[in-house]
């Protein structure tokens, strides 16, 4: 059902569902989405594990590493970058790409964080 709605500047159409009134419709969505929410879930699950077996502790502990190590050479390059008057070109390039890494490993480790909270690897016991 569809009703028109007919302002001076503006038209409008409003769509009502038919089931809207139904609380039998609305549990079978809900349980629908119930469903695929865990069906998601499991495939998320299955699909990293297989895909990422070393994101675990000592995995993410090297990420960490590796983030810790470039942002100590990335802070060396810029003191030394400090240090000339006129840095060349490619220094600067080269101290850009150690942001750039930084910046993308950090987002990687956040994001096999957010991996680990939403429980699409476990932890170990």
């Amino acid at each position: 059902m569809s009703i028109k709605v007919v302002g001076l500047k503006h038209q409008h159409t409003i769509h009502y569902a038919p089931e809207e009134g139904d609380a039998g419709h609305a549990h079978r969505v809900r349980r629908f989405l119930d469903s695929m929410q865990q069906a998601v879930f499991e495939a998320n699950r299955a699909v990293i594990g297989r895909a990422i077996p070393e994101l675990d502790k000592d995995g993410l502990l090297r990420l960490a590493v590796r983030v810790a190590e470039l942002r100590a050479q990335h802070v060396q390059k810029a003191i030394a970058l400090a240090a000339q008057a006129h840095p060349d070109a490619d220094s600067v390039r080269e101290l850009a790409a150690l942001r750039t890494a930084i910046e993308e490993l950090v987002a990687a480790f956040e994001a096999a964080e957010r991996l680990v909270e939403r429980g699409y690897v476990q932890p170990p016991a």
